[in-house]
């Protein structure tokens, strides 16, 4: 294990390899991960956690909370 992860010295300089936007994208689209542009709108979707969803079931409602997902900015749409 010692080979494959040298020891960190703090302070000491890290070599970091530079990536560009595109070729970031690319590696998410290979690993089969969907990459969402932004909203409808135009706006931006930011990360969340407390997304409800209220539904009926075999003429139960139904409430989940506390879910985790990602909301526009400037309309409200969730995705889950």
């Amino acid at each position: 294990m010692k080979d494959e992860y040298p020891i960190c010295t703090p302070g000491a300089p890290v070599s970091i390899p530079l990536m560009t936007d595109e070729e970031i994208r690319d590696g998410f689209v290979a690993a089969g991960a969907v990459v969402m542009k932004g909203c409808e709108c135009g706006g931006r979707f930011e990360r969340v956690d407390d997304i409800v969803v209220d539904t009926v079931v075999d003429g139960e409602r139904v409430v989940v909370r506390h879910l985790h997902g990602l909301r526009c900015a400037r309309c409200g749409m969730e995705a889950l």
